[in-house]
């Protein structure tokens, strides 16, 4: 039997608080309280630590010093130890500093009584995450396997902190954990990401994601679904971006490889679902704000949800009739250019004169017929991990995704080459379709 050697919570001292209250962003505000969490198992061989480490008698990812250079990291992140309150009268969210004894960081240690080759064999990763307490905003689980190597799940709750932040926060961890001294550099200026001037008299903005309809289902209505991992190596990607190249519109210069891969996974979904050729289909790309917006300009180091949907639309006939890679790549440049900083000023301007944030939902459907993507391949999953020096995870798995359908994650590899990881879930009979489809993996 796995058993759990202490459990603490890590909390920030009261004098150091200097505020008991922070309020958070309106785009913090649209994100629910409850279920949506950024969740890694980070792996790491013991196999693969130094012989001179070994022999000093150090202790593989080392649990003091992990707390230690934790307990150090709330220094520069003292939001991780407060709570979420969400306001009486209009619904947005603030974190709350009480001297509760239950809030802080929840810290688990855990003794496993199997080798970590048998775990990747006989068990999943989702019975390596911390039962959720919902007074906790950030979860840290240590499993130790009998043969020495660690498993070490960092859970986030996403009401308040987007994946660019929850990745630099475990670079800031790691660099604290390799120097106890280093003063990380965050910005928590949440007023960036609130309107540069409030226009009462708003008008609906042209690429509002959002709306004050429930469009997405409940958990009880999503249907069966599957997640699969789909490597892409660097040579595919490659002859994917070669082809995306072809004949581009006169009005675009160049795709990038995110350009390229999001058309053809789009394309290809859309075919597997088996839509009507009037069917309308929005492919959703997360957008990170940090680069686009100028007034104000807000740093890469802001810790917050800085992310808007960018989306195309069209229709499951021209997707299918047009096999045009160019097209589509040159589709989603557009959608992702329309990103800038007069339209998100008209959507923070739209969340802040609704009177109820509560009420205000995502607009995709992505269980029957619209597809999100996310990247995060680009934010050091890997390569920024190290706790042990230069011992990068051998494997980093997202236990939480599991009833994922109609969306996809982008992520490096542990080989740290331009390889991507596409974690995609989809209902079972898409996803059948899907892998029938030869041309899918055409550039292999």
């Amino acid at each position: 039997m796995d058993k759990e050697i202490f459990s603490t919570i890590i909390r920030l001292p009261l004098k150091s608080v200097r505020c008991h209250s922070l309020k958070l962003s309106p785009n913090d505000w649209i994100m629910p309280t409850e279920f949506y969490r950024i969740c890694c198992v980070y792996f790491y061989d013991i196999e693969q630590w130094s012989f001179y480490k070994q022999q000093l008698n150090d202790e593989f990812m080392n649990i003091d010093r992990l707390i230690r250079s934790l307990t150090k990291l709330i220094d520069y992140y003292p939001l991780l130890t407060g709570t979420i309150h969400i306001d009486e009268n209009d619904k947005s969210t603030s974190i709350l500093f009480n001297n509760n004894e239950k809030q802080g960081i929840l810290f688990k240690a855990i003794s496993m009584n199997i080798s970590m080759k048998d775990f990747f064999l006989l068990r999943n990763s989702n019975e390596l995450i911390n039962k959720i307490d919902p007074l906790t905003l950030f979860h840290i689980r240590h499993s130790r396997f009998h043969c020495g190597s660690v498993a070490l799940t960092i859970q986030l709750n996403h009401c308040f902190a987007d994946a660019h932040s929850y990745f630099q926060l475990i670079r800031h961890w790691v660099q604290l954990y390799h120097e106890i001294d280093f003063e990380p550099i965050v910005c928590h200026q949440r007023s960036l990401l609130y309107p540069f001037q409030n226009n009462i008299q708003i008008n609906q903005p042209q690429i509002l994601t959002i709306n004050k309809e429930k469009t997405f289902s409940s958990i009880n209505e999503i249907p069966p679904s599957i997640v699969k991992i789909f490597r892409f190596s660097t040579d595919e990607l490659e002859r994917m971006k070669n082809a995306g190249k072809i004949d581009l519109p006169i009005d675009i210069d160049y795709v990038s490889t995110f350009h390229v891969l999001c058309a053809h996974l789009f394309r290809h979904v859309t075919l597997a679902r088996c839509l009507s050729p009037s069917s309308l289909t929005k492919l959703y790309i997360s957008t990170d704000l940090r680069p686009r917006r100028q007034k104000p300009n807000i740093p890469s180091n802001y810790f917050g949800n800085a992310a808007l949907y960018s989306y195309l639309s069209t229709t499951s006939g021209d997707l299918i009739n047009n096999d045009h890679l160019s097209y589509w790549a040159a589709q989603v440049h557009r959608a992702i250019d329309m990103t800038m900083d007069e339209e998100i000023e008209n959507i923070f301007n739209w969340i802040i004169n609704q009177s109820d944030k509560s009420t205000i939902r995502p607009t995709c459907n992505p269980m029957t017929r619209d597809f999100l993507i996310t990247a995060w391949n680009k934010m050091g999953m890997y390569s920024d991990s190290d706790f042990e020096l230069n011992l990068h995870p051998c494997r980093i798995t997202l236990p939480l995704i599991e009833t994922m359908n109609g969306a996809a994650i982008l992520c490096s590899t542990e080989k740290n080459d331009g390889s991507i990881d596409v974690f995609l879930g989809l209902d079972i009979k898409t996803m059948n379709n899907l892998e029938k489809d030869s041309n899918f993996r055409k550039y292999c």
